[in-house]
């Protein structure tokens, strides 16, 4: 028996009767998918839920690879550059020490040309035996000889050009002019133009000389290592 509403009583099974009535009466709807618009999103979804964490992760890994090349790229020339520079700087220590034996050798090689041509003309002044008069003469051409090994030696390691140079040549002049001009009977020899040639060469190799050690100095305070 159906429930006439307000004011009269309801039933217990009136309920039930009336609820699945009010549900039977109630709209359905249903939704249709595509399951190949279900496939394509899941892999779309698949792909960027797992490809871009991927893709973000070989842009890292190309980044940090490409960044490590660059550092080893300049460390390897940074290591190039440093040996190179430790090379260049003992060939150039090797070269400063060779001039400096040179023209020690060629110096000493004239002081002693000079000492052994003062003590012939003084023997030849005092008349003294001949033994002694040509044991001097051969020990003067001997010295001389030195000396000429020497001096050449000496231009051989220099550059030929500049100021310094060219003081060099006339101060080497200037001593061979005396050796050249040297006879045993003459009084005394040029002790002025020798000596005057000798400190030109000797002022000449100092600045050549230091002129390479500040070359030295620019290798060994490179600031680029």
């Amino acid at each position: 028996m159906d429930w006439l509403g307000i004011p009269f009583p309801l039933n217990g099974n009136d309920v039930f009767y009336h609820g699945d009535f009010v549900l039977k009466q109630m709209p359905k709807i249903v939704v249709e998918s595509d399951s190949g618009w279900i496939i394509f999103a899941s892999l779309v979804s698949a792909l960027l839920a797992g490809g871009l964490p991927a893709i973000m992760a070989w842009k890292a890994i190309r980044s940090t690879a490409e960044s490590l090349q660059k550092q080893m790229a300049h460390q390897e020339q940074m290591t190039k550059l440093a040996l190179k520079t430790e090379i260049e700087s003992k060939d150039q220590t090797d070269y400063i020490e060779e001039l400096v034996n040179v023209a020690a050798e060629c110096v000493a090689a004239a002081e002693a040309v000079k000492f052994i041509m003062q003590d012939a003309t003084k023997s030849f002044g005092r008349n003294d035996s001949q033994e002694r008069q040509n044991h001097l003469l051969d020990l003067q051409k001997e010295k001389r000889h030195i000396f000429s090994i020497a001096s050449w030696k000496m231009l051989l390691h220099l550059e030929k050009r500049g100021i310094d140079y060219s003081l060099l040549k006339n101060g080497m002049n200037s001593v061979y002019k005396v050796l050249n001009d040297f006879e045993p009977t003459d009084i005394e020899i040029d002790h002025d133009t020798f000596n005057s040639g000798l400190n030109t060469v000797r002022d000449a190799m100092k600045e050549i000389i230091a002129g390479e050690f500040r070359k030295l100095q620019e290798l060994t305070n490179y600031k680029g290592i």
